[in-house]
């Protein structure tokens, strides 16, 4: 379990090589580079058709909306609104997706001519969610209706207020659907009705939305103008990138690098993100982050500002304030991360989740904390900021154990909660919080095992160091857009020379290896700082890495970033690691 660096010891997870795709399948796909089949085949792609036409991902792929129930209903009741001139509020949550998908409203709403109003509740005063009173006050200013954005597929009985007052409620939600479910005019939800792909974000809901509004209205503006914002959703709320996810990806980041939105561009120059590099590594780990942070610590409508923009000045200065943000976000979540691991240091070794909590704890960053100690431990983890009367928290799981199942089994103790499987948020009050404590650790006892725990690392393949080249790179590439669903491909390397390692001012590890064939590759871990005494007193390791590159004075080199390490060992039997048979 780690917990600190000056604590690790390093002990490298169970690594788990796939195996060939079987040798029918390589024969009916001669023309497939066999790298290509192997990483497609461990993705679960098996149909010869279907990896053929792996890299054609067509705009015109993509469902049609009007198959999604409910949303002619939707679009015949914003079209109305739009003649009359009615108030609509876009009603966002304040993460990445909410923020996004209602930039994509916004920007398809105001082409059709609606008078909008936009509402993203403060985290920090009202928490997650539809909420009574927002509503009470957005139909005293006028709202006719109000469209959720990544939330309300829980609120029944705020669904139900909204009614009473005559505002009408069109829900673009995709959490896990509950027993009850609101009378809205309208749920948009990808996982109702046998919709073709059910596993859309809250923004490529509002994508679809935007499409059937766009079309009903004849206007000659291009839905694919919008896929920018819809892929910083997708990848930053980690829904799998297959189906229709997928090709919003890839549009979207065609898009970011060619002409993305003024602000999302602000965004990326700030971030110091090269926009004709764009990976999606880049959009979920330094763009989305950024977007995340003004709801974390301060208004998410700073971000949504930032999404609409037209002004070049305001893009600046909004950006500018979300690196600031950002920075404060980063140094909050290292102050609560070393109190929550001092609780998990001290709690019983044997409990299988960990639930910790502290005053004063921002509840921006419990989510992000809660991430670290899965991380960390492997096992479930609930994060709470300890209010007087009221404590706001969030949960991070792993395979095996639904955290709003545990949670629905408890929820006398709860006040709010809702999410997935694997991302929740809750609240409940504080008198509560032992007991709430107890009642998850003992359900992820009586539901996990120590083995279900134990950390695994799937490999793709083998290489050897004169694979190492642009070419493979360029295979590699075809398999992506890469995430949840289709992961960065990993590889494994066996009995490379340690010839540096240095750990970085951010406990960050920079290397260089050499093979026996005199070839030399730089190499980056990151988070594996603590592992430089490790490698400095041994000669010879096995690697599990991705491959990568990176840039220095307009110079552009191979790299690899190392996932795990091990002293070497023997290699394993040949027919354990599938050839790569060309470079092309």
């Amino acid at each position: 379990m780690a917990l600190a660096s000056a604590e690790l010891q390093h002990k490298p997870k169970r690594w788990v090589l796939a195996g060939l795709p079987p040798l029918e399948l390589q024969q009916t796909l001669p023309e497939v580079h066999p790298l290509k089949l192997r990483l497609l085949y461990n993705r679960g792609l098996t149909d010869p058709e279907t990896i053929r036409r792996h890299h054609e991902l067509s705009f015109d792929d993509l469902h049609d909306p009007l198959l999604m129930p409910a949303m002619e209903r939707a679009v015949e009741r914003l079209s109305r609104a739009v003649r009359g001139g009615e108030l609509i509020v876009i009603y966002g949550d304040f993460d990445a997706d909410g923020v996004t998908g209602s930039a994509i409203l916004e920007r398809a709403l105001g082409a059709v001519g609606a008078r909008t109003r936009s509402y993203i509740p403060k985290r920090l005063e009202e928490g997650y969610g539809l909420h009574a009173a927002a509503i009470e006050l957005l139909a005293a200013e006028g709202a006719k209706i109000i469209i959720t954005i990544d939330c309300g597929i829980t609120s029944a009985a705020e669904v139900r207020r909204a009614r009473e007052l005559g505002v009408d409620t069109i829900v673009c939600d995709h959490h896990k659907l509950p027993e009850l479910l609101p009378e809205a005019l309208a749920l948009l939800h990808p996982g109702m009705g046998g919709y073709p792909f059910p596993q859309l974000c809250a923004a490529g809901v509002c994508f679809k939305l935007a499409q059937a509004l766009l079309a009903a209205h004849g206007l000659p503006i291009d839905p694919q103008d919008l896929t920018d914002y819809a892929a910083v959703g997708t990848l930053a709320d980690m829904v799998p990138l297959s189906g229709e996810n997928r090709v919003l990806v890839r549009h979207g980041l065609d898009k970011l690098r060619r002409r993305p939105s003024l602000g999302l561009a602000a965004m990326m120059e700030l971030a110091g993100i090269e926009r004709q590099r764009l990976t999606c590594s880049d959009v979920s780990f330094t763009l989305a982050p950024h977007i995340n942070a003004s709801g974390r610590l301060d208004d998410a409508g700073l971000a949504f500002q930032l999404m609409v923009t037209a002004d070049e000045s305001s893009a600046a200065e909004l950006a500018a304030r979300l690196r600031l943000l950002n920075e404060e976000r980063q140094r909050l979540t290292q102050e609560v991360l070393a109190a929550a691991r001092e609780q998990v240091r001290a709690a019983d070794p044997d409990q299988l989740a960990y639930v910790v909590g502290g005053e004063g704890w921002p509840p921006g960053v419990v989510g992000l904390v809660a991430g670290k100690l899965v991380e960390d431990t492997g096992r479930p983890a609930f994060v709470a900021e300890l209010g007087p009367d009221v404590c706001r928290g969030s949960a991070r799981g792993v395979a095996g154990f639904d955290l709003v199942e545990a949670m629905t089994a408890c929820s006398q103790l709860l006040l709010r909660f809702g999410g997935h499987p694997r991302a929740a948020g809750f609240t409940l009050a504080r008198s509560a919080f032992p007991e709430f404590s107890e009642a998850i650790v003992r359900a992820a006892n009586a539901k996990l095992t120590g083995q279900d725990l134990e950390p695994i690392i799937s490999i793709d393949s083998e290489l050897k160091m004169r694979h190492l080249n642009w070419d493979i790179h360029r295979v590699i590439q075809e398999v992506g857009p890469f995430g949840v669903g289709n992961p960065t491909p990993t590889f494994l390397i066996r009995g490379v020379r340690v010839l540096d390692a240095r750990c970085t001012p951010r406990d960050h590890l920079r290397m260089k290896f050499k093979s026996d064939d005199g070839q030399t590759i730089d190499a980056f871990g990151f988070g594996l700082g603590h592992c430089s005494r490790w490698l400095a007193e041994r000669s010879y390791v096995d690697l599990v890495f991705e491959m990568s590159s990176s840039q220095f004075k307009g110079y552009e080199a191979l790299e690899l970033r190392v996932r795990d390490l091990r002293e070497a060992v023997p290699a394993a039997p040949a027919n354990d690691s599938a050839p790569v048979a060309r470079t092309s």
